[in-house]
């Protein structure tokens, strides 16, 4: 590869499907988080590092081959795949909001939650044990 015009197709559609496969994941995350899904939640989280690595990856080849503007120097040929990259990273960045969204709006619940229980709890005060005195009498 001597030039950005030789990104070539099969590179610029491996990088578009690690984008699209990224936002499904994050997609996946957040519909984990509203179901409160943990398991599910964590796999995503795992799915979604493994593609952001493999993402950089293939940005710094593309840095390396065409510069740091990479994308903008993707050839006419390729404009379609070009287009495509630019919308998966503007979905991705409203996917992105939506999540931190989320993650912020489930931290101030747990916090409300926690902050609930801490007036509760400085307030209650366990039934102190008090025995009766009765007397036991008994007819025969």
């Amino acid at each position: 590869m001597e030039s950005a015009t030789c990104l070539d197709s099969r590179w610029l559609k491996g990088y578009l499907q690690t984008l699209q496969e990224l936002v499904a994941e994050v997609e996946g995350a957040i519909a984990a988080v509203a179901a409160n899904a943990l398991a599910r939640f964590q796999q995503h989280i795992t799915h979604q590092q493994a593609l952001v690595l493999r993402l950089q990856e293939l940005a710094n080849l593309a840095s390396m081959v065409g510069g740091p503007g990479w994308l903008t120097t993707v050839d006419g040929d390729h404009s379609g795949l070009r287009e495509g990259i630019r919308a998966g990273h503007r979905k991705l960045a409203d996917k992105n909001r939506h999540y931190a969204g989320l993650i912020r709006r489930a931290v101030r619940t747990q916090d409300l939650i926690l902050a609930g229980c801490q007036i509760y709890s400085s307030d209650y005060r366990p039934p102190q044990f008090q025995p009766e005195h009765h007397s036991l009498s008994c007819e025969i």
